[in-house]
This record gives C-alpha cells, structure tokens and sequence, in this order.
C-alpha cells in the first residue's frame, strides 16, 4: 500500500473519529529526493506519463470520435500520440539512441536528447491541442500538462546523472 502523506486535518478527523494515531511521515519533497535516478529508464519515464495521459482522456476520445476537426478525430483514434507533430517519435528515437551509447557518444546522445527533451517541454507547454483537452467543457477534463511535465523534469534528472 503506498504511503499517503494527509493533511493535519485528515490526520486529526482519523484520529478523533477512528481512534487511530497516525504517524508522521516524510514529505512529498523528502519522498522526492530519495528517488534513485541513476537507476531509472528515462523511456520508461515517458511512457508511463503517456500511458497516464491516455487513461485519463479515454472517456474524450469516445466523445471525438467522429469529429468533424481532424485533430480531434486523430486524438479519438490514437489518443495523444495522433497530435504531437512528430515530438512523441523524436523523443523515443532519442531515448534510443541514448540508452545504446556508452562512452564519449553517451555525452553527445544526453546532450541531444536534453535537447528534444527542450522541444517537447514546449510542445507541452504552448500546444493549443493540450490546452483544448484540458479544457473541454463536456464531460472530464484531463489532466496532461502535469504528468507529461513531472516526466520531462524526472528525464532531466536521469539523463543529468
């Protein structure tokens, strides 16, 4: 079971009404810094961002499907990856050409993927796609710009060890 860090408050209610005592834990900051990058894949960071943003704009693409806009309709068919222009491909091909290297080459290979790393941050930030799907007004609003993000940042951390 994960360790859940709860508000005073949620601590307090437990207590009062559950006649539980629960103990202090570390903080999401000190949970964070105890993360062992040195050890993680940055494909595999990636991936489960993607697959989380798929999962939560599931419910949406039943909803596009069949879109007279283009964009919306490819989002219905591939989910995120049919709108990235190309970064989602760069950025495994890097991923790639990264994990392949050793040596002198591994420098020059974080040195090109911290730069697609750059591009698709960008991508994430500014594309007006994204901000469309976060705000859709039927139904959920998924979330996309934040785990696409963490990733990018837990990338960066890897890659720099």
């Amino acid at each position: 079971m994960p360790n859940v860090e709860l508000t005073p408050q949620q601590a307090a209610f437990l207590e009062a009404y559950l006649a539980a005592d629960i103990p202090d834990g570390p903080s999401v900051e000190e949970l964070r810094a105890e993360i062992d990058y040195a050890n993680l894949n940055p494909a595999d960071i990636w991936i489960e961002a993607m697959s989380e943003v798929d999962a939560s704009i599931s419910i949406l693409r039943s909803q596009l499907a069949g879109d007279p806009d283009p964009n919306m309709d490819r989002i219905a068919k591939l989910g995120l990856i049919g709108v990235t222009g190309g970064n989602n491909r760069a950025l495994m091909g890097a991923f790639v050409t990264f994990s392949s290297a050793s040596g002198e080459s591994k420098a020059k290979a974080a040195q090109d993927l911290m730069r697609i790393v750059d591009q698709v941050e960008e991508f994430v930030k500014t594309d007006d796609i994204i901000t469309l799907l976060e705000e859709f007004p039927q139904g959920s609003s998924p979330k996309i710009r934040e785990p696409l993000g963490n990733a990018l940042s837990k990338i960066r951390k890897t890659v720099a060890i």
